[in-house]
């Protein structure tokens, strides 16, 4: 296995100028997409995959961990984390959170982040640490957006 992470980590540093922590990231994705067989495949091209990988990287690991482990008793783990219904979590993607674990607030995503964005980000969530096998769209993030507006 540890050639597919080798060939993950030249595609991430090379695609993306990335680091080995996110390959190690990709590794861990494109390894329980194979290992899992009991879940259904989710229709998300692999570019796609690697940018929400990424994505998580960048704007969520510092704080939800590399793995989803989150800090205990101040950034709720997202593994495992019960909370993580799609529609939820694209509101709290676009929203940010208060009133947080130990005083700890997330902050908001939606203006820097499109729908595209927003979807693949939750679903890069979902299918990692939610158990997931639904797929979020742009259409399903445009609309929660419509709704925290309104």
């Amino acid at each position: 296995m540890a050639e597919w992470k080798n060939i993950i980590g030249a595609l991430v540093v090379a695609a993306f100028g990335g680091s080995v922590h996110q390959a190690d990231n990709l590794f861990v994705l494109s390894r329980s997409l194979v290992v899992d067989s009991t879940r259904a495949p989710m229709p998300i091209p692999s570019c796609a995959m690697a940018q929400a990988a990424l994505s998580y990287e960048v704007n969520c690991s510092t704080c939800h961990g590399a793995r989803g482990e989150g800090i205990e008793s101040m950034i709720p783990s997202l593994a495992g984390n019960g909370v993580p219904k799609a529609k939820h979590l694209i509101e709290m993607i676009i929203a940010g959170t208060t009133g947080g674990q130990g005083g700890v607030h997330m902050p908001p995503f939606g203006w820097k982040m499109s729908n595209e964005e927003i979807a693949r980000l939750a679903n890069h969530v979902l299918s990692n640490w939610g158990g997931a096998t639904i797929c979020v769209t742009a259409e399903d993030v445009a609309n929660v957006r419509e709704t925290l507006a309104g």
